[in-house]
């Protein structure tokens, strides 16, 4: 926008649940439409029951990325660039933004084809300039790339079904004296997508779906193309990207209360590490001025966690900064290319690019039956053996058969007892003296345990910590840096008019207020971290005091193990020396 310099909507697309375009009554709001159609609920059952089958995925190395060929089409309304006509420059900065959040699995390969471009001003209405015709008819016109559901068309037009408003008044004063002002508002779809669908290559209509899948985007989500000093919309184009590859909004439900309003849905877009939440009016309006993360909850009932309010896949885009997509979501969309886009080639080659009626299976694709597990088989039992006396346990403790009298010796008969009590004596001291120090041994060894258990508490404290103070450092950083990078712009673009004696006093005035502006961000931001590093403080404090308590009730449970372990040897040592003495008083 030219004095707003905040995008009011971009108009990001929905998965499934929103097929129809915006009415006029939405373009006055300042949140966006949805562009995308939904899948059915039967295709979304088996998209489900596909991707719930044995996962393959590794973490990808860089040269491991998946290559997307993209095939790129231009629809302008005239051969200027505000109408439409963009330039390579302008689309490889498109491209490169979708870097910013998919590099972790996927790059875009332009080299298999040119940009393709046409005047087509019977395609764009004469006074508002939105697309008049149907998205599927002009992917399926300018589709390239046959037989090639892994890659990627994207058709660029004109506009969409997005509309901007840029406006200047200039007054007289009664001392001849003038002033200029502006007005800027923006509204309604900037893009749309095609969604992949399961085992497409066994559905008797494959070819004519696939000559359909791609993008649609407006030229005007590209900076300064709707009017200098518009902001544009860049991640709108990552974020259509993520619904062809298999990405619903984090705020998708399928349940309406009673009176037809959207409610919270535990299931959401089926990604576990997307919080439950949806985007009822309160939030909108919340959004307008682009909130702190954390401080929005809307499905606290069925899950804790703050609404992913930034996450590149919320439905709707309020000109605030988004954030990229949870491992969960990077995890699908790896799944939805090696299960869905991927294999469509080769299935389809392998068909001679006829395909299986739905509901039927070709020779060889009967689906494999998994085996039984094997139950062990029934051993013999074993017959009970008989107990042998223990190494360390008196022979007194077992019956002894009296030797007749006459077979006792009669000569030294003192001598004998008084050794068969020093043996047993003798015995008794040595399994004491292991107790002893098999105390000591074990007593050492619950202490080690111990003392290392609680330095591994407080060193994994230590080492989050670290951790979130590096992303937080890096976090600020990039935010301070990119709010220097706006001041540093709007001065760029303001010099062109104070060398204009007419403009200059506005140009002058326009920067104040963006001065303004810009402190009360920074603000913001410092204010925003500080909260950080008192949470992170927190944080860190009370897992130390978590590793002190659990430290505490560790060592007392050693303590009751020790004590039990002790009274348990106790009483054998005593037994032993009891049925020692029965046997030196039976002699």
């Amino acid at each position: 926008m030219l004095l707003n310099f905040r995008l009011v909507a971009t108009g990001l697309a929905a998965l499934a649940g929103c097929a129809q375009a915006l009415n006029m009554a939405n373009f006055t709001t300042d949140e966006v439409g949805c562009g995308t159609p939904g899948l059915s609920l039967e295709e979304r059952k088996h998209s489900e029951e596909v991707l719930a089958q044995g996962n393959n995925t590794t973490k990808r190395q860089e040269a491991q990325k998946h290559r997307i060929p993209v095939h790129i089409t231009v629809l302008a309304k005239d051969n200027t660039v505000n109408g439409g006509n963009i330039k390579d420059s302008q689309i490889r900065q498109v491209l490169d933004d979708f870097n910013r959040f998919y590099s972790y699995g996927f790059y875009l390969d332009v080299s298999v084809d040119k940009i393709h471009r046409y005047t087509r001003p019977d395609l764009f209405h004469p006074n508002s300039g939105m697309f008049t015709g149907k998205s599927d008819d002009i992917k399926r016109q300018y589709h390239r790339g046959d037989g090639d559901y892994a890659s990627l068309n994207i058709i660029f037009l004109f506009r969409l079904e997005d509309w901007y408003k840029n406006e200047t008044t200039t007054q007289w004063g009664p001392n001849g004296d003038t002033w200029t002002s502006w007005s800027s508002s923006s509204g309604g779809t900037m893009g749309s997508s095609s969604i992949p669908g399961a085992e497409l290559w066994k559905y008797s209509n494959a070819e004519d779906i696939e000559k359909t899948d791609g993008l649609v985007v407006s030229s005007a989500i590209i900076p300064n193309v709707a009017y200098p000093g518009y902001k544009g919309s860049l991640a709108l184009f990552a974020h259509e990207v993520g619904h062809w590859l298999g990405l619903k909004h984090t705020d998708y439900s399928s349940i309406e209360e009673a009176w037809g309003r959207t409610a919270c849905d535990p299931v959401n877009d089926g990604i576990d590490d997307t919080p439950t939440h949806i985007l009822d009016a309160k939030v909108r309006e919340t959004m307008l001025s682009c909130p702190s993360r954390g401080q929005v909850n809307t499905c606290q009932h069925l899950d804790s966690r703050p609404d992913p309010i930034y996450n590149l896949m919320i439905s709707t885009h309020f000109g605030c900064e988004m954030d990229g997509l949870t491992d969960g979501q990077k995890q699908r969309t790896l799944e939805v290319f090696e299960k869905f886009r991927k294999p469509y080639k080769g299935q389809m080659q392998q068909k001679g690019r006829w395909v299986q009626p739905q509901g039927q299976q070709s020779q060889g694709q009967q689906p494999q039956e998994e085996e039984e597990p094997q139950e062990a088989e029934p051993q013999e039992e074993e017959k009970p053996q008989e107990k042998k006396p223990q190494e360390n346990e008196p022979q007194g403790n077992e019956p002894q058969e009296k030797e007749p009298e006459d077979q006792q010796p009669q000569d030294g008969q003192g001598d004998w007892r008084q050794k068969e009590v020093a043996r047993l004596q003798s015995e008794s001291k040595k399994r004491w003296d292991d107790f002893r120090r098999e105390q000591d041994k074990y007593r050492q060894q619950l202490q080690q345990t111990d003392q290392q258990n609680g330095k591994n508490c407080f060193n994994q404290v230590e080492q989050d910590y670290k951790q979130r103070e590096k992303s937080l450092k890096e976090s600020m950083w990039e935010k301070y840096n990119q709010l220097q990078a706006e001041r540093n712009e709007m001065w760029e673009w303001l010099e062109q008019y104070w060398q204009q004696p007419q403009y200059s006093q506005w140009a002058d005035e326009e920067w104040e207020r963006r001065e303004k502006d810009y402190a009360g961000r920074q603000k913001e931001y410092e204010q925003e971290e500080r909260g950080y590093w008192q949470n992170l403080d927190q944080d860190t404090q009370e897992g130390q005091e978590w590793c002190k308590e659990e430290q505490r009730k560790a060592n007392d449970q050693s303590q009751q193990d020790f004590r039990k372990w002790a009274e348990e040897y106790v009483k054998y040592l005593q037994d032993n020396d009891s049925r020692a003495q029965q046997y030196i008083d039976s002699l």
